[in-house]
């Protein structure tokens, strides 16, 4: 079971790794900062469903082409794409 709160601490990371690859100081971090901008933005999305349906099982990082996002397994064993 993942609380709300745990998918905010995850939420909050995301932000601090967006300041940093903002900076643009390796080659690589714009690719980086927007992989990590749409993450944080699926995120948003699984937050927020989470606060209407309630807690879920399990969720872990996906990527789909150039897309990046959250696989969302919730209570009633069902799984779920959010990106982007």
């Amino acid at each position: 079971m993942i609380k709300l709160e745990v998918l905010e601490e995850v939420c909050k990371g995301l932000e601090e790794m967006m300041k940093k690859y903002k900076r643009n100081q390796i080659p690589g971090d714009k690719d980086r900062y927007d992989a990590t901008k749409q993450a944080h933005a699926a995120l948003r999305k699984v937050i927020l469903t989470t606060t209407i349906k309630g807690d879920i099982q399990s969720i872990s990082p996906i990527q789909n082409g150039k897309k990046y996002g959250w696989a969302v397994i919730d209570n009633d064993s069902n799984l779920k794409n959010y990106s982007a």
